[in-house]
């Protein structure tokens, strides 16, 4: 049986994915910030773990077959307030996460990264095209990419995997999230703000796509860079008319004078690479979603 270890098991998709995990017939052993606080899951045993201590790994396991790195700060927006935290989690954890796998006889290290790293929003984004440093980026994307740049060179140890996640959507999301708060625009009748006539473009991935992408990558050789994003491009206006025909609402909006971005991960090479991609459609998806929440 294989063995994976889910750093920040209990968050939004680490709770998808160790049920995902274990559902498939997987040993699962995953970090929590306290066991009185994690969920039990048949299959899944908690390590209870404090990301942002020097000794994050004091409590880990000593072997395992993959370890799968999902942990963010709790605080990733709060900056330059939390920017202490946001390097400890994002980034140091991290590095302590590489050398543990290493240590431990990993055969397989995957990294939750986000599309954000990218430097430019005028088109789809793809794995080979240059990043730009200097660009302007929030200070959470600055630590994902930096996080990248470390765990890269492991591959000598191990398969790395980085996968850059474009909006991922579903139960237990955070509600300051740009898609659970446009639900809560539509279900109040508050109006949705967009760049433009129809606001942003973006291909939303729904977390149970993103659970079945890591199970997968866990059978990959050699070490890859892919975008994890939905089957569909759509922009913030079809969004909001999905959420709103699912939940009975007409939704509102409010254009802005602006320039939309694109917020799109080119999934060509996540297709070649697995021969699968996420197949959810957004309408199916949030309708699932919401369903899970009663409404």
């Amino acid at each position: 049986m294989q063995t994976a270890f889910v750093i920040g098991g209990a968050g939004f998709v680490g709770q998808h994915l160790v049920r995902h995990l274990a559902a498939h017939g997987m040993r699962v052993l995953a970090t929590c910030r306290s066991t009185a606080s994690a969920s039990p899951v048949n299959g899944v045993e908690w390590v209870p773990s404090d990301l942002a201590a020097t000794d994050a790994s004091k409590n880990w396991p000593t072997h395992y077959d993959a370890l799968i790195y999902l942990a963010q700060s709790p605080r990733w927006r709060d900056f330059p307030a939390a920017a202490d935290d946001i390097v400890r989690v994002n980034v140091c954890a991290l590095q302590q996460a590489a050398e543990h796998a290493r240590h431990a006889g990993a055969k397989r290290f995957i990294h939750m990264s986000t599309g954000t790293v990218y430097s430019q929003t005028r088109e789809p984004a793809r794995e080979d095209e240059p990043i730009r440093t200097d660009a302007s980026r929030s200070f959470y994307a600055a630590t994902k990419l930096a996080a990248e740049l470390l765990v890269a060179p492991y591959y000598t140890s191990f398969g790395v995997t980085q996968l850059r996640l474009f909006m991922p959507y579903g139960s237990g999301q955070n509600d300051k999230m740009l898609l659970p708060a446009i639900v809560s625009k539509v279900r109040s009748g508050m109006s949705v703000d967009l760049h433009g006539a129809d606001g942003l473009r973006c291909n939303p991935v729904a977390v149970d796509d993103v659970s079945e992408v890591v199970r997968r990558c866990l059978m990959l050789d050699g070490s890859q860079t892919l975008n994890v994003a939905g089957p569909e491009v759509l922009t913030l206006r079809q969004v909001a008319d999905a959420i709103g025909k699912t939940i009975g609402r007409e939704p509102r909006f409010n254009s802005k004078p602006e320039s939309p971005p694109v917020i799109v991960g080119d999934t060509s090479r996540l297709r070649a690479t697995l021969g699968w991609q996420p197949p959810t459609r957004f309408v199916d998806g949030v309708r699932d979603w919401l369903k899970s929440l009663g409404g």
